[in-house]
């Protein structure tokens, strides 16, 4: 058999056959009530007494104008609020305001006057100081420039 040459098919091999689909169909347990809807809802509408009618339409007009109206309103204080200019309100003047009275401690705790917390304390204050005067930029320890003249033609 030449290599150029194809084998010859074999006849025991047959082709799976084509699936066949089926179109999706439409529930046709609601096609009744689409078609009768209209038929139910003006059977129940026709069964209101007429009086009744006109109440209900005139309550839903005025329902929804009361809606619209309720829109409209929102809308017109959202661009008002936008475009009004701040009003100037008044400054309270310094030194009108009632001055609070200092708390007086009746019974001071024992440790008020306890030398140990006393000295405690003074170290604070003499840290705090301490801290405060601490510059902290500390200009003299800035990284050292570093541009090497380097020329990489020679």
């Amino acid at each position: 058999m030449d290599p150029t040459q194809t084998p010859p098919a074999n006849p025991t091999i047959t082709q799976p056959p084509t699936p066949v689909v089926t179109p999706v169909q439409p529930d046709s347990s609601l096609t009744p009530v689409k078609k009768n809807y209209k038929e139910i809802m003006s059977g129940m509408w026709n069964r209101v007494p007429p009086i009744l009618r006109k109440v209900l339409i005139i309550f839903g007009i005025v329902f929804g104008l009361l809606i619209l109206l309720a829109l409209f309103v929102s809308m017109g204080q959202k661009v008002a609020k936008k475009t009004t200019t701040p009003v100037a309100t008044a400054t309270p003047v310094i030194g009108t305001g009632v001055t609070p009275v200092p708390i007086e401690i009746k019974n001071p705790s024992r440790y008020a006057t306890d030398s140990g917390l006393l000295k405690i304390e003074e170290d604070i204050k003499k840290i705090d100081q301490g801290m405060g005067s601490v510059d902290l930029k500390e200009l003299n320890l800035r990284p050292p420039d570093i541009q090497f003249k380097i020329n990489f033609e020679e």
